[in-house]
């Protein structure tokens, strides 16, 4: 019934040591920063959350991960934003829309995330004229 039981406790050890690597991966960090960032915001401490938002950049932009990183600069700039570092947030986004992704500069300025903290911003509002002309 309980074949390989005998192993078990190897096996067991095998399973935490992944664990323990992968925890350790950037984009597990990145995950912590960012819920880091998320909470500083949600407790009214924007200097934390734009540190924190910063640090999860540090740690998984484009540049460690192309397929992930448009994704994690969004993520960025949206706690940017809320944080009051709309230029920040802004420039990270005009990033974003530069890069070869999915991403779609229209829907990105649409997104109430983004478009409600930065609204008025001028270099937000000439980044919607570019990527969502007027019809």
């Amino acid at each position: 019934l309980l074949q390989g039981a005998a192993n078990a406790p190897e096996q067991a050890r095998e399973v935490s040591a992944m664990a323990a690597s992968i925890s350790g991966l950037p984009s597990r960090r990145w995950n912590v920063a960012l819920l880091k960032a998320h909470a500083a915001l949600f407790a009214g401490d924007r200097k934390s959350a734009v540190e924190q938002a910063r640090h999860a950049l540090e740690l998984m932009s484009v540049q460690r991960d192309a397929l992930n990183g448009p994704a994690n600069m969004v993520a960025a700039a949206i706690v940017l934003a809320w944080a009051g570092e709309s230029d920040e947030s802004v420039q990270l986004l005009r990033r974003v829309i530069n890069l070869p992704n999915d991403f779609f500069g229209w829907a990105l300025v649409r997104d109430p995330l983004l478009a409600v903290p930065l609204a008025g911003n001028p270099a937000f509002e000439a980044l919607k004229r570019e990527v969502d002309p007027p019809n």
